[in-house]
């Protein structure tokens, strides 16, 4: 695959009601699904999201270092001091799920 690591699972954006899972991963299913899920959660009931994500961003404290640890310090230095992307996929989407 080009080098490319196949996803553990991810979810259709215009099919919110299923989830796939990649049956190699080797993360836990329930881990897997737990994680889609709450992307999921952003579509079909955002406020429930909305609310998950406040408790979040109240506790993230350090945003540079969340990069730094998901993205490698390259990437991390590129992308600034800023505050977290709160965009549909951003930051703080894969941080609440």
């Amino acid at each position: 695959m080009n080098g490319v690591r196949p996803g553990d699972g991810f979810v259709v954006p215009n099919d919110p009601d299923t989830i796939y899972l990649n049956e190699v991963s080797t993360i836990s299913p329930l881990a897997v699904m737990g994680h889609e899920f709450l992307h999921t959660l952003r579509q079909t009931n955002p406020k429930a999201w909305a609310a998950i994500a406040d408790v979040v961003k109240g506790r993230v404290k350090d945003a540079k270092g969340f990069r730094r640890d998901y993205y490698g310090a390259e990437e991390a230095e590129a992308r600034g001091d800023g505050a977290l992307d709160e965009s549909q996929g951003g930051e703080l989407e894969e941080i609440v799920s």
